[in-house]
């Protein structure tokens, strides 16, 4: 799975090294918080928690106009969810406030394509950044809930939006930090009336020439 993206990515960056027509490109690294919506008869479960993962990838950046630039990526993302099963006993029905924890996990090569709007230029550059992407599952695992992650779609439609801030005054070479908001369009899984819907938010730091 790990050698499948790193053949991918460094077809990806030398794809764009040889391009004439792009303005910038480069890679970010960070990290993703997905918050799934997992919901029963259209109630949200409770048990449901936050799981932290990697993103990591590569990007290039074609100007549209002076301040607008299409952005085209290529990432590795892992999404999932912590769920917290409360442990009970015969003198504490209710829970003991112990909890069996699960890390249920999907990771997925995801394919951005963005529209960025830089909107102050000076030392530092703020901008925006939103768009459509697709994910490709490349790895499923279950953790306690084989049936539904092996039932996950294995494509996921979804959008991103952010903002970032970015300079190339102080290391010489092009850095920055970028902050997405990624929910889902699909649902990953859906059965009878259950359903697991993937959002994500995202801390990236970058790095471009």
């Amino acid at each position: 799975m790990y050698k499948k993206f790193l053949i991918v990515l460094v077809i990806f960056i030398s794809s764009i090294v040889y391009s004439q027509s792009f303005e910038h490109f480069g890679l970010k690294v960070g990290t993703t918080a997905s918050s799934p919506i997992w919901s029963h008869d259209s109630k949200s479960d409770s048990h449901v928690q936050t799981k932290w993962g990697l993103d990591i990838g590569a990007f290039v950046e074609l100007g549209l106009g002076e301040d607008i630039a299409l952005v085209p990526g290529i990432h590795f993302i892992q999404k999932g969810l912590r769920y917290d099963i409360p442990i009970t006993t015969m003198e504490f029905p209710d829970g003991t406030g112990r909890f069996i924890t699960l890390k249920p996990n999907v990771n997925y090569l995801s394919i951005p394509i963005d529209i960025k709007y830089t909107f102050y230029k000076s030392l530092f550059e703020l901008y925006t950044i939103g768009g459509g992407r697709l994910d490709f599952a490349v790895d499923k695992n279950g953790d306690g809930f084989d049936y539904q992650y092996k039932e996950f779609n294995n494509v996921d439609l979804g959008v991103s939006i952010g903002a970032g801030v970015r300079t190339k005054n102080l290391i010489g070479i092009g850095t920055g930090l970028e902050f997405r908001y990624s929910p889902n369009v699909t649902a990953s899984y859906s059965q009878s009336n259950e359903k697991i819907t993937n959002n994500a938010f995202e801390i990236l730091f970058v790095i471009y020439h």
